[in-house]
């Protein structure tokens, strides 16, 4: 929300967090299973949401500390797949440059026409946003749809109007008039 709010009037920002918020869910997913995020998984109930909350507990030393620059947010980003996947979704605002390193192929990333300190603030977004999901849940991944309970009767109701609409010809989703 920093980020949103600190940027407020800067449409560039606007599209990029709007675009990488679709993916969020892979990216907690991802620091997860890296081990990068970690969650408690014998919260009590009724426990106070801060208790519960997940976090990356490496992330928030070096935060902690001070230690938290451009080459620790980078890292963090890098080591977890995070550049990957937020190229995957946003291949117009991140800029992947693949470089030889003997005969090694090394891909390093950037979001695309930021300045180096709009770039590293950024980052540390990103980063903050990976790594304090608040609570992650069996339904925090868009690959659970079909365990949701109202998943099934309300993707029913949306392909009968969508059927609707393809015979009666109108295959515009609002009427102009």
């Amino acid at each position: 929300l920093e980020a949103v709010e600190a940027h407020r009037d800067n449409a560039y920002w606007a599209r990029i967090l709007e675009s990488l918020a679709v993916s969020f869910n892979t990216l907690w997913r991802s620091s997860l299973n890296w081990g990068l995020l970690k969650c408690d998984r014998d919260c009590a109930a009724g426990a106070p949401s801060a208790e519960c909350s997940c976090s990356c507990p490496e992330v928030d030393e070096h935060l902690a500390a001070g230690t938290l620059d451009s080459e620790k947010l980078y890292h963090f980003l890098n080591t977890t797949s995070m550049w990957d996947m937020m190229h995957a979704s946003c291949d117009w605002c991140i800029a992947a440059n693949t470089t030889l390193a003997g005969e090694r192929e090394v891909t390093t990333y950037s979001f695309a026409n930021l300045t180096a300190a709009e770039n590293d603030e950024l980052m540390y977004h990103v980063l903050m946003l990976a790594c304090h999901p608040g609570k992650v849940s069996q339904m925090g991944t868009p690959l659970a749809g079909p365990n949701d309970p109202l998943f099934w009767p309300v993707h029913g109701a949306f392909e009968r109007v969508v059927d609707y609409l393809r015979l009666i010809d109108n295959t515009t989703i609002c009427d102009d008039a």
